[in-house]
């Protein structure tokens, strides 16, 4: 019994400094609408637009689990401006243009009924819309969708082509093509 106690405190130990070295998970350095769109043109970076709302369990396992992948995590950064919009909040704030707006307001503006929903959207002007993702999705599936914007696929092809393409392995290699 001693042996089988020792064991499992050497196995918590190790287990615990594993956590410790490895650090806290990064988060994405999500920002609020205004904040977002004028970061946006100032880059020049495409937004990608977080429509959440709280006790949603799909929203927090996209929080948990596709947000927190390496490769989601790299992507957005290297390609978007990250906005996160609480879709239920009334709170009004001033908008890039100075209108009053709110987490309702944009829920509303964007149709978005089904959470979490992302949307990405042209810097330029925020309402052009390239990309739709509605629901749940886990990192490989969120970075193939992504993949239509970060390779330039959207200037090129309508979303439902490029998906065709993709299920039915017609696109050119990741590879021949920038990122973006």
């Amino acid at each position: 019994m001693r042996k089988f106690f020792l064991v499992l405190a050497v196995a918590v130990g190790v287990w615990i400094a594993g956590e410790s070295l490895a650090g806290p998970a990064v988060k994405i350095p999500w920002f609020g609408w205004t904040e977002g769109v004028q970061q946006g043109r100032k880059e020049r970076r495409l937004l990608l637009v977080y429509f959440h709302k709280p006790a949603c369990p799909f929203c927090e396992r996209m929080d948990a689990v596709t947000f927190t992948d390496k490769g989601v995590q790299d992507a957005v950064r290297r390609c978007f401006v990250p906005v996160k919009v609480e879709s239920f909040d009334a709170r009004q704030f001033p908008g890039p243009s100075g209108e009053k707006l709110s987490g309702i307001l944009l829920r509303d503006r964007f149709k978005v009924s089904t959470f979490p929903t992302v949307v990405v959207l042209d810097f330029r002007d925020p309402f052009k819309e390239y990309l739709r993702i509605p629901g749940y999705l886990g990192p490989k599936d969120f970075l193939e969708m992504l993949t239509y914007v970060t390779q330039g696929w959207y200037t090129e092809m309508p979303f439902d082509e490029f998906l065709d393409r993709l299920l039915n392995k017609r696109l050119p290699a990741k590879g021949s093509r920038g990122t973006c």
